[in-house]
């Protein structure tokens, strides 16, 4: 079993690390690179592209579970990204721990898509995105 913890502290260093991931948001160039576009619940290490690098995010610690946080564009326009995996490999974080995450890092709800994806041979995390700014040029081309 797993223990999240989320406090005052945390909570300034979680506000922190979304300010900072917002003023530098990863290119679509640098997240297409290694985009695997098929909507499978599970990316395994085997189906990434050889070679890929994830951009940079911002990690932080929360008990037993360990958060990634980065802005991303994306076609679709301007995204929040969250990886969340436990620290103990061939464990997976439950949907109630991620939805609870999601929450401190601003998600609301309108989750654009879930997936789970191996970091480490074993070792995987639960990845949610979530639309922030629509792409303007999808809107005038509808």
């Amino acid at each position: 079993m797993g223990v999240l913890i989320i406090n005052e502290t945390l909570r300034r260093l979680i506000r922190a690390a979304v300010a900072r991931a917002r003023q530098r948001p990863v290119p679509w160039e640098a997240v297409a690179a290694g985009a695997v576009m098929d909507d499978k619940p599970t990316l395994t290490l085997a189906e990434r592209v050889p070679g890929f690098k994830r951009p940079p995010s911002e990690f932080l610690t929360l008990g037993t579970y360990e958060a990634a946080f980065s802005f991303e564009y994306q076609p679709a326009g301007l995204l929040r990204h969250l990886s969340v995996a436990c620290t103990k490999r061939g464990r997976v974080p439950t949907e109630i721990v991620v939805k609870r995450i999601a929450e401190e890092f601003g998600f609301v709800g309108a989750v654009g898509r879930v997936w789970l994806e191996e970091f480490e041979p074993g070792h995987f995390a639960v990845n949610v995105v979530e639309l922030v700014e629509e792409n303007p040029t999808l809107r005038t081309q509808q």
